[in-house]
Order: C-alpha cells, then structure tokens, then sequence
C-alpha cells in the first residue's frame, strides 16, 4: 500500500464559518421586489436602503445614523460615519441617486434623519428587521436576511471588478485582513481554478 503524501501537505487556514452572500440573480430578486412597492414614501425609503446595503454595503449602524446632509447628488456623493467616528466620503451608483432623488423629493424635511419611520423619528433597527423578514419570506428566501449578508454580498462582487484596494475603501476597513473576510475567495475563479484541478479528474493510485 503506497503512502498517502498528501498527509504531509500544509493546508492554508481555513475560517471557522464561511461568509454567506446573496448571488446577482438573488440580489436583483429582492430589488424588483422593493422596486414595485417604491410607490410611496416608505417604499422609496426601502428601496433606498437596500440599495445602499447590497451597492456600497454600508454598515448597518451607518444606515441608520445617516442625515440628508450627507447626501449630494449633484456630485453623487455621500459622507459616512463609521465606527470610531470616522468619517468617508463614498460615490454612489447613478441607480442609487435617481431614486435617492425621488425619495428626497417628497421628503418632509431638508435636513436631519434621512430615513423616518410612519412617526417621522429616525428609522430603528427592530423596523429594518421587520422589512428585512417580511421580504424574505414574500420572495420564499431561505437565507436569513440582515445587513452583514448584504454587506457580504458588496464587497464579494464589487471584488470582483474592482479588486482589494478600492473594495477595502468602500467597506471602511482600516486594514486589509479585515477587508478579506468580507471578499472572500471569489467564487466564479475558484470554480475556474478546480476544473484545472488535477486531482478533480481522479483520485490518488
């Protein structure tokens, strides 16, 4: 019996639990979801926050604390604050400031929380949670959705195109590890990558 040499192979580390992300056709699902009901204020708000979560995968405490001061549309702008207070300055997509402006058109205030609740107070958490399990069960989604998958989602396709350095400015991270667990191993290589794969042809004789 020949000796297994595979057993004295170093085996890069391997993360605890594997980053889950919601694939285009996923993505675009919840979208044209959020899109047909953006037929009012509250519509246009989620759409809007979606948007912001699956494009620029903002964190979620991000979300929420933003103002419409931070918004300018006519350079397609948008200042963050992100933990520790710090502060960034994102572009956004032209999609996402088209209904960014309809959203601000019928918006009751020129300054202050950008998104509001029915009572017009800030928008809370436990109201994006609502919205986040409602959509997901109206599209039959099995996977649980929340900020962190659509930040996951960002920075997975966004790595795609535009590689580590930008992908690590648009998630905020002060160092590149961190950026990697978000923009895990991109997906479409790898499964590149193990077609060529020798062994994926056939065992070890």
């Amino acid at each position: 019996m020949r000796e297994n040499i595979a057993l004295d192979i170093p085996y890069p580390k391997i993360e605890k639990t594997i980053p889950h992300f919601l694939t285009i056709d996923e993505y675009n699902r919840i979208l044209q979801y959020f899109f047909k009901k953006a037929t009012d204020f509250s519509g246009l708000r989620n759409l809007v926050i979606i948007m912001m979560l699956g494009l620029l995968g903002l964190r979620l405490g991000s979300i929420l604390s933003l103002n419409i001061e931070d918004i300018d549309l006519e350079t397609g702008l948008l200042q963050i604050i992100d933990k520790g207070r710090k502060g960034r300055t994102l572009i956004m997509p032209g999609a996402l400031c088209r209904v960014l402006s309809q959203y601000l058109q019928i918006h009751d205030q020129k300054e202050g929380p950008l998104f509001l609740s029915k009572r017009f107070k800030r928008i809370s958490l436990h109201t994006l949670q609502i919205i986040f399990k409602q959509s997901a069960d109206e599209l039959g989604i099995e996977k649980h959705l929340h900020a962190h998958l659509f930040r996951h989602t960002a920075a997975t396709h966004l790595n795609k195109v535009a590689g580590p350095v930008i992908t690590q400015h648009v998630l905020g991270h002060s160092y590149r590890k961190n950026t990697e667990k978000y923009a895990h191993l991109n997906p479409d290589q790898y499964a590149v990558y193990m077609k060529r794969h020798p062994y994926m042809k056939g065992g070890i004789t």
